[in-house]
């Protein structure tokens, strides 16, 4: 069974959502055409197919990490410690590369284990020793801050 898709009645629901108040990400999405317009009057190259390629590159792991917390707070929970775990992970991974010279290969997936444990570390003291998720990850936030 296929359903015919009618892209003027779905952009009529949807202004008339925004009408009745219902903005979702518009907010976001007027914020981000404001900025491309804001760089892309400031330099040439801004715009570039390579530019936005180079960005969203960069963005990659933030993007990651936020579309997990996503979860958490689809949950009603919050996590301040995401962004300073990933960071003491990258952390324990240049220095096994560097330091303790383990190879790439080794090393990743050692990184990657030592971010689930510190994760599962945080969801057992948030889900089985009930202590609330704010008091958890802004102690482990304050924690990895002072490892990194």
């Amino acid at each position: 069974m296929s359903q015919d898709f009618d892209v003027k009645q779905s952009a009529n629901d949807w202004w008339s959502k925004v009408k009745a108040g219902q903005v979702g990400a518009l907010p976001a999405l007027l914020g981000l055409l404001v900025l491309c317009i804001v760089f892309g009057t400031q330099s040439s190259v801004f715009l570039t197919p390579g530019n936005l390629a180079n960005l969203l590159t960069q963005a990659a792991a933030v993007i990651v990490i936020a579309m997990g917390l996503v979860f958490v707070l689809l949950l009603g929970e919050i996590d301040l410690s995401a962004g300073y775990a990933a960071g003491v992970c990258g952390a324990l991974l240049v220095i096994m590369i560097t330091e303790m010279d383990y190879p790439w290969y080794l090393a990743f997936p050692i990184s990657v284990l030592s971010g689930v444990l510190l994760g599962a570390v945080i969801g057992y003291l948030v889900a089985q020793l009930k202590i609330p998720s704010f008091v958890v990850t802004l102690a482990t936030f304050l924690a990895f801050g002072g490892g990194t």
